[in-house]
Order: C-alpha cells, then structure tokens, then sequence
C-alpha cells in the first residue's frame, strides 16, 4: 500500500484515500478488537511520504468506536491532515475528518433481524445508544462523518420507521452527513430475493423521515467552508 502512496505522490498527488470496508479492522486484534497503534502507524507512515498534504478515509463502523472511546483522540493526525474545514470545527485550521458509516436504521428489531453483527460487541437493542454515543465521540474529536440510512428495509413497519425517526431527531445538533437510502437488493446476499424500496410506494412517516435528513444537511452545511 504505501508503494502505492509513493507512485501516486511521485506523479503529483498530495491526497491519499486510504480505500478499506472498515477501517477500525485493520490488523485487528483478536474478537475483532481495533489494533489502534496499528492504526497510528498507519496514518503516520502515509502522512511521511514526501508530498502527501492531505489524507482520506473511506468506510467505518461506529461499535468499535464507543468500545474504545479514546480511540478516535489517538488517531488525530487524521484531522491535521483532513481536507476538508467547517466552522463547527474546533480545529485551529478548523479541519475536520470525515468517514462513511453506516446507520441504516433506528429499529432493534431490524437491527437483529438484519444486521446485528454491524453492533458487535454490543447488543441490537443497544444500537441507538450506540449510535447517539459514537457521534458524540466522532464530533468531540472534529470527525464530522457521512452517514447512510436505509428506507423500506424488509419488513420495516411503521413502528421501526418511528423508531429511526426518533433517533434521527436525537441527532438534530449532531456534526454530520445524513443520506437517506431507499433499499436495495444485492445479489449473492440473503436479500436478494426481496423487492427494492421505491420512492412513490413511501408512505408519510418514511417521506417526513427523507426530508428530515436533508433539512438536517442543509442547516449544517449552509456553513460548512470545503477546501480541497
């Protein structure tokens, strides 16, 4: 990987994506516990190669994050070599670092029936503790992350929708990116079989719950100042 960095910083680049499924996997230790000096060394040896200015991450999980709350404080060459500044940011340059992450709903019971190994080591119905917790760690530290949120999963009633609904305006103050996505099936998955979620078969929960998460982005990011 860090060949790769050098050629691409050869030819000019001065960011490195640094691309995984879930960075907090990476060299981890046993029962997937996040190998945070690894972690370290990683950003600081990618941040070593000469014309590297700036580093990106790409997908996350939020449960090894509340696991080990320091972490995230650990690994704060991330924002100093962060791309992106936003006035909420308590940076001195006002950076931040961001990371896709995905929520995908509020229900526990989705949660389980679905998921719940996106929650290990905690249980489904701690999921939205989870989540509330792990966003108050990410934003403390300037990680300001994009989040994914899924409408008409499986069997998704309107209680599940309240559900996410709720947890949704938990996070109203929150320092994010909130993407509303309606379901669909991928193959070779145990969910493939099942119809994708379209946008005119919403119902009005689910429609208050998509424009919620935009009036959400809009008033954080009428603000946000991106350099890249």
């Amino acid at each position: 990987m860090f060949a790769n960095v050098r050629t691409q910083a050869a030819e000019g680049a001065e960011f490195a994506l640094l691309v995984t499924e879930d960075l907090f996997l990476y060299e981890h230790g046993p029962r997937f516990t996040t190998n945070v000096p690894a972690l370290k060394r990683l950003l600081e040896s990618v941040a070593a190669v000469d014309g590297i200015k700036y580093i990106g991450l790409t997908h996350g999980t939020l449960a090894p994050i509340v696991a080990e709350p320091d972490m995230i404080s650990q690994l704060q060459l991330a924002v100093e070599r962060g791309v992106f500044t936003h006035v909420a940011s308590t940076h001195p340059e006002k950076r931040y670092q961001s990371l896709f992450i995905g929520i995908e709903t509020g229900s526990p019971r989705l949660f389980k029936e679905l998921m719940k190994g996106k929650g290990y080591p905690f249980r489904p119905e701690q999921w939205p503790d989870v989540v509330l917790k792990g966003m108050q760690i990410l934003n403390r530290n300037n990680w300001f992350p994009l989040c994914t949120w899924i409408l008409g999963l499986p069997g998704e009633t309107p209680n599940d929708t309240r559900q996410s609904l709720d947890l949704l305006q938990a996070l109203k103050d929150a320092k994010w990116c909130v993407i509303p996505t309606p379901f669909v099936p991928l193959e070779d998955t145990r969910l493939q079989k099942h119809e994708s979620a379209k946008l005119y078969q919403l119902n009005d929960l689910q429609w208050e719950f998509f424009f919620t998460c935009w009036r959400y982005n809009m008033d954080f990011f009428t603000a946000q100042r991106v350099r890249i």
